[in-house]
Formats: C-alpha cells, structure tokens, sequence
C-alpha cells in the first residue's frame, strides 16, 4: 500500500498555501477613508486568458482632503510586479498592461504602468493590488469599486474579457498603524486549532496576529522558503520556514532542531524590521488531526485505502478498511529531514512510538505513523477500523501520542 494519496495530497497542499483569506482579512467597511497610515488591499484571481491588461476603478468621484497622491502596487502570490501613481485624484483607477500589450490609452485620467503580469495569466497564482495614500485622504465606496481583465484587440482599444475574481477587499491600518505582532496565544496546532500542554518540533504550526500591509502569498515550491513577502519568522535564532503568510495569519514548520527545549520566542520580522515577540511552550508531541472544513472538527482528513475521503458517500467497513489519517504534531521520527524540506519515501520517516487509535472510542489496529512522503511536518498514520468500531455518518476518530490527545474529528462507518 503506498504511503500517501496523490490526489489528496496536492488538494492538501494547495489549502495549506492558501489559508482561507477570511481568517486572515477583517471585512470592509462599506465606505472607506484611505489615509498616510491605511492602505486598501484587493486580492483576485485571473482566469486562463492570456490578458494584457488589469483595470480597477471606482465608478463614483472621490471625495479628497489635502493633496492625496495615490499609488498602486500590483503582486503576485507577493512579489511585487510593478507601481502606478495616479495622475489624478478625480476617480480612482488602476491600469496596469502587459509588456506585450498593444494598447494605447487616450484618456487623461491615469497612465497605465507596464508589468509582465504573465504568471498571473496561468490562472494558479494569488493577485493582489494595495492603494496607499500620501499627503492627504480619499474616500470611497468599496460597494462601487470595479475590476476587468482585458485584451488588446487593436492600437486603440481593448475588450473586457469578464470581471476578476475579487476574493478579497479590506482596509488596513487605522488612527495609528498596526504594529507587527503576534496575538497573545497565537500560536497553535495547524490541524486542531489548539496548543494544549505544547507544540512539537517538526510540525506544522499556524500563527495568528497583525502582520502589517503585506499581500498573501504560499510557497511555490520545496524547500520552502524563510521569507514570503517580505515577512519572516525567526524562533532561538531559527527562522521557521513557511507555507503561507498574509497580514493576519502565517502557517509555517517548527524547527524539528528545537527538539528538547521547553519552550521558545517567536519573532516577526517585515523587511528587516522586528515586531514583538511571544513565547509559547514546546512538547515532544502535540497531535492534531486535519479536518475538511479547516477548523479542527468535523468530517477528518481520513482516507481509505483506495485514497477516497471515508465520509457518507463513502463509509468505511468495521474489521476491514485501513485509513490513512493526515495530521501534524506526532513527534521526533526516523530519518528525520532537514527543517523545510520534505519527507522521502525511501527510507520512510517513522515515529519511533506508534500513537494510539480510537475509532468511535474502541482502539485501532496501527500498522504505520510517520511523516507523508514528500510533503513537510505532515504526518500519516495507517490503521484498520475496529471490528467493535459502532456504525455511524460521523463516527469519532482521535490520535493519542505520549498520553496527549488529539482533537475530534469523524468518518462515516457502515
């Protein structure tokens, strides 16, 4: 039986990037007051259709106080890709076309910048568009605020190719600038949600608090990276490597070489610049099981052999499925792989212990616990579903390591 669900696996991947942007963004007002310490962020995501051109503008006039200049900066997956300064502070808008684009803009009201924008033509990658403000104040309706992707059709004008898809509008900032920071107990179990006694080194960890005016973005690749825009993580003179970092929320691995001490300092750095730190507790094994709808409890992140989710569409058979539960925290292993990067599939990456297995409160068989071959701090245990086990749409799965439990999540049994 192979070790890991390729299918299930890139869908995990791919939701630990790109952490859910509500968590991490507070919703707009319906009008906004952009000031010296507030940006406007936009975040989108462009479809497959080779644009040359962005465009984002506000359908009313601006109201202005003082002598607003107003400046856009365009990311992707948070790299910035260029600046415009508007000309003028009539509307605001936003025109930035590709290097190859042959249109050519008549009007007074802004001169588009050139970017190549063509990573983001590929329709994978996280968009974002932050306005700030200098010298005075804009207010405007976030309700009338309008985003296209177009085409260059001639020298002159252009065709909308549809609306962006616009994931996200926030406003950041307020009287004062949010200082960078760690929220007091902000640091917890990527799966469960929670620190209980501790977290262990090597797992994978998400951090929540007040990370500035920084565009989302995931890591692209393995290693993963210390830094996404521009925003790291450093704890006893380690830097944590990361998964996804935006202004409210980082997920990133704890350093499997903080093994054996009791606790540890996080500290955010934004280009060069340290925020306040927070200490928080470590433990040999901290074990949370990941969940479907990212919150720590319901339908689990358990596969059957065949790498199908165990839910009603598919329950699993007492006395004869093994699952594979998908989770982080379960410890020290063998062949331990250097922080960030990920586990190999030969030799396999073992925890030295087996954790314990309850399926509807009766024990589990455990055949294999260790890390997901090519994925990092995530752990998988393979077990067979008790023949005691009770029948159920959202029966109880629980992992125990060195006497601490994980949180609740279900499977369906027939």
């Amino acid at each position: 039986m192979s070790l890991r669900g390729a299918s299930f696996a890139c869908r995990f991947w791919a939701a630990l990037m790109l952490a859910s942007l509500s968590t991490a963004m507070a919703a707009a007002p319906a009008i906004l007051v952009i000031g010296s310490d507030q940006s406007l962020v936009t975040t989108f995501t462009l479809s497959q259709d080779n644009a040359d051109l962005l465009w984002f503008f506000d359908n009313t006039p601006l109201l202005t106080s003082g002598q607003p200049s107003i400046t856009g900066r365009l990311f992707d997956n948070g790299n910035l890709l260029g600046t415009l300064t508007q000309v003028q502070t009539v509307d605001l808008e936003m025109v930035f076309e590709s290097l190859s684009s042959q249109y050519a803009y008549t009007g007074d009201a802004t001169v588009p910048a050139r970017v190549d924008f063509s990573s983001l033509n590929k329709g994978t990658a996280t968009g974002c568009l932050i306005v700030t403000v200098t010298g005075g104040s804009i207010s405007l309706s976030v309700g009338d605020i309008v985003s296209y992707d177009g085409l260059s059709v001639s020298p002159d004008a252009f065709t909308p190719l549809g609306d962006l898809t616009v994931t996200t509008m926030a406003i950041t900032g307020g009287s004062t600038p949010p200082a960078l920071s760690i929220a007091t107990g902000g640091i917890v179990n990527a799966a469960s949600y929670g620190a209980g006694a501790g977290l262990a080194p090597g797992s994978i960890a998400s951090v929540f608090g007040a990370f500035a005016q920084i565009c989302p973005a995931g890591s692209e690749s393995v290693p993963l990276p210390i830094s996404l825009s521009g925003l790291s993580m450093q704890s006893s003179s380690l830097q944590s490597p990361l998964f996804y970092a935006s202004a409210g929320q980082v997920n990133l691995q704890i350093p499997w070489e903080l093994a054996g001490q009791t606790q540890t300092t996080l500290v955010p750095t934004l280009n060069g610049q340290a925020g306040a730190g927070q200490t928080f507790s470590l433990a040999p094994s901290s074990p949370g099981i990941f969940s479907m709808n990212s919150q720590g409890a319901g339908q689990g992140a358990i596969l059957d052999s065949s790498y199908r989710l165990v839910d009603s569409t598919n329950p699993a058979t007492p006395g004869t499925t093994v699952i594979l539960i998908y989770g982080t925290g379960l410890g020290q292993v063998t062949n331990q792989p250097p922080t960030g990067s990920p586990a190999l599939s030969s030799p396999l990456s073992e925890t030295p212990t087996k954790p314990t297995v309850t399926i509807g409160g009766v024990p589990a068989s455990v055949m294999f616990s260790g890390l997901a071959p090519g994925f990092v701090g995530l752990y998988q245990v393979n077990a067979q579903v008790p023949a005691g086990a009770p029948a159920g749409p959202s029966v109880p799965v629980v992992v125990s390591m060195g006497g601490v439990d994980s949180n609740t999540v279900t499977i369906a049994l027939q």
